[in-house]
């Protein structure tokens, strides 16, 4: 591992900014203001497998992080507030420069929080005061809010000792845009179980609201798909010594993959700070993906749980909920990471992460701290940057997926296009280009069906709904499962290498003959 230390200034990270953006999802469709249609168009048969294919087994077969227990002589406090950075591609880590503090005891995000597509940021929730926390309970809705803007995670880290490659999973909840909050042990890997790895991960794979569903053959996992990140930010007392009060983690969404994907599942404010009583007195809410064998086959990883109530004590730089032995109410492997939030008034602010358990009566959440949010705010802005970055998500038909080779396919046709940067652009022509595909990798290899053009105003952070026309399948499409999927022109922004649908991203149709349609098998 390459320790760089250098000024921070050099890589954008000095300093504190708050650009909250504009958040917002405009569901009012777009019309195009001219374009046209390919109705004979030759269909190109060609099998290219996904961009870039996950390099991990079946997300159910994956064991959890190890989560130990940790002694209340290892909650000794910070030595230091540092905060370290590290690019998995390069190898590079940088510890981040202190800052001064600003003599709060505590405080929290002030930007609104974001739902995303699934539901509104109105909130409500239990009475405070509760006595420890409730048994957990499986989690429903998971394409709603606030459920969408929690994720499972998938991390390869190679050993540092004696290469050898070891692949966990953890929770998280989305931060931002492109920005996830989980555990410090879940980006960078000590000696779990005593597998002596010293390293950070080589990539984490984002599955947000994931409904235990193993992917089909076209990698398309629900409820949002994936994302992937080889960006990292970790407590440096953790990465260096172990210590749990630093156990704080966050992953950076890659540019080519998804950066918008917080614009689809919404996202959690942050708070830090405040007296333990203050935080004994509050309700916390937290969903999670545990994932540790604990009897009765229950916790497999496959399944999103939910709970709720009050802190016991806060030893260290933890809040610690008193629990006893079981399934449904102690912490477990797999839940590492997940993010404890409260409320108040309609808004929900993540607190602390899971962190460590002995699986009977107790279980820690390490919080967050003044230097870890000011560093890991300033971190989401450099990820958002400031150079225009659009990229199409979810184009979905509102009719049938049943179309007839050589007949228009069943619309309404929606993309919704994401510019999850603090830039803002002028009025300009978006060119979308309309796909039929063999696979779910929407590529300008496909067969085009379509283009239209689009006149749009974005703000920064603004997801804008686009209203496709249905285009007509070539009569040369060779049936069955087929993708259709749009390609933003090269030209539209500073970043191509997202600029077209792919997997989860892509509307999966069925290609009969108009044979088999009359008679009757629609």
């Amino acid at each position: 591992m390459k320790w760089i230390v250098q000024s921070a200034l050099a890589l954008g990270f000095l300093g504190y900014a708050s650009l909250a953006g504009a958040q917002s999802h405009d569901p009012i469709p777009i019309e195009p203001v001219s374009g046209e249609q390919y109705p004979h168009a030759i269909f190109l048969e060609h099998a290219a497998e996904p961009a870039i294919a996950p390099d991990h087994p079946p997300l159910s077969d994956i064991p959890p992080m190890p989560m130990p227990q940790a002694s209340d002589a290892q909650l000794r406090g910070r030595s230091s507030d540092e905060v370290s950075i590290h690019d998995a591609d390069t190898g590079e880590t940088l510890v981040l420069p202190l800052g001064v503090p600003s003599g709060l005891r505590e405080a929290r995000s002030n930007g609104p929080a974001y739902a995303g597509i699934g539901g509104s940021t109105s909130a409500s929730g239990s009475a405070p005061g509760l006595e420890a926390f409730s048994n957990m309970v499986v989690a429903g809705g998971l394409s709603g809010w606030p459920r969408s803007g929690n994720v499972k995670l998938v991390m390869r880290f190679t050993s540092s000792i004696d290469s050898a490659v070891y692949t966990y999973v953890c929770s998280g909840s989305m931060a931002d845009g492109g920005v996830v909050q989980t555990a410090g042990h879940c980006v960078y890997a000590r000696d779990p179980d005593g597998n002596q790895i010293f390293a950070w991960a080589d990539e984490i794979w984002v599955y947000p609201a994931w409904d235990g569903v193993n992917a089909d053959t076209s990698n398309v996992f629900q409820h949002f798909g994936r994302a992937r990140g080889t960006h990292y930010l970790a407590g440096s007392n953790w990465v260096n010594d172990g210590n749990w009060d630093a156990d704080l983690g966050a992953i950076r969404i890659r540019r080519d993959s998804r950066p918008g994907l917080g614009l689809l599942t919404g996202w959690f404010g942050w708070s830090w700070g405040g007296d333990c009583a203050s935080q004994q007195a509050r309700t916390y809410y937290n969903f999670s993906y545990p994932a540790e064998n604990c009897g009765g086959g229950l916790h497999t990883g496959r399944t999103m749980y939910y709970w709720d109530g009050s802190f016991d004590s806060c030893p260290g730089n933890q809040l610690r909920i008193d629990t006893t032995a079981g399934c449904l109410t102690a912490l477990w492997g797999g839940m590492s990471g997940s993010g404890a939030y409260y409320i108040s008034g309609d808004q929900r602010y993540v607190h602390a992460v899971a962190s460590t358990s002995n699986r009977t009566t107790i279980g820690n959440y390490a919080r967050f701290w003044e230097q870890w949010v000011t560093d890991r705010q300033t971190y989401i802005d450099t990820t958002r940057g400031t150079a225009v970055d659009f990229s199409p998500l979810r184009f979905r038909t509102g009719g049938s997926s049943t179309v007839v080779a050589g007949s228009p396919a069943s619309g309404p046709f929606t993309v919704l296009v994401a510019n999850a940067t603090n830039n803002d652009p002028a009025l300009r022509t978006i060119t979308v280009r309309v796909y039929l595909s063999t696979n779910s990798t929407i590529s300008a290899t496909d067969t085009l069906l379509a283009t239209w053009n689009y006149s749009i105003d974005f703000a920064p952070m603004q997801l804008r709904t686009l209203n496709v026309p249905a285009p007509i399948i070539p009569a040369s499409a060779s049936l069955g499962t087929r993708w259709m999927g749009v390609v933003l022109d090269a030209g539209s922004d500073a970043f191509p290498e997202n600029n077209a649908t792919i997997e989860w991203d892509t509307q999966k149709i069925t290609v009969i003959s108009s044979a088999i349609f009359k008679n009757g098998f629609e």
